[in-house]
């Protein structure tokens, strides 16, 4: 169950609601928030993301970890992520706001316009063909041969995201700048 928070994200946002997430574009690109018992876990679909654009992200985001309350960073499979811990009172939907804003300013600062390509078989997409894939919110065929088929069995090697990745240890110093800028 989501928080009214993300509910009320989703709505601002025009995205869709699932069980335990919402998802959408965030400035063109495809995003989930997955909310979880302690965390808020955000990811991006980010198909062959250049060097520079995750080390921007990285670097950003562990230079913030502790103002932001990140726990910690993953790329895998062509996604990016970064969660959030949670307290008892759920995270307020301006702080998730302006995360996304500023991940996918960065993203779009250092990635240059690229072919979308689809999830689950790798070949190039058409820019409206979106769709969840295992869960995350991304590029994929409608039809594609390498989707689940009715039984329930993926052709090619499933896409592994660990939820519960190892702490980064934050070196913010708090500094006080416009994040919406």
């Amino acid at each position: 169950m989501i928080s009214r928070n993300l509910k009320q994200l989703a709505s601002d946002l025009q995205w869709h609601k699932a069980e335990d997430s919402i998802y959408g574009c965030a400035q063109h690109i495809p995003c989930t928030i997955v909310e979880q018992s302690k965390s808020i876990a955000v990811v991006f679909y980010l198909p062959h993301i250049q060097e520079i654009t995750k080390e921007a992200l990285d670097s950003y985001f562990t230079r913030h970890a502790s103002r932001f309350k990140i726990t910690n960073l993953e790329f895998s499979d062509d996604f990016y992520f970064f969660r959030i811990k949670q307290n008892l009172i759920p995270l307020a939907k301006d702080k998730i706001m302006d995360l996304l804003l500023i991940a996918s300013n960065l993203i779009q600062e250092n990635q240059p316009e690229s072919v979308a390509f689809c999830a689950a078989c790798g070949q190039p997409t058409e820019p409206d063909e979106l769709g969840l894939y295992l869960g995350f919110y991304c590029a994929v065929h409608e039809h594609c041969p390498a989707l689940p088929d009715a039984a329930g069995n993926v052709r090619p090697a499933d896409l592994q995201i660990n939820m519960d990745g190892e702490d980064i240890i934050p070196t913010d110093d708090l500094e006080t700048e416009n994040l919406r800028q």
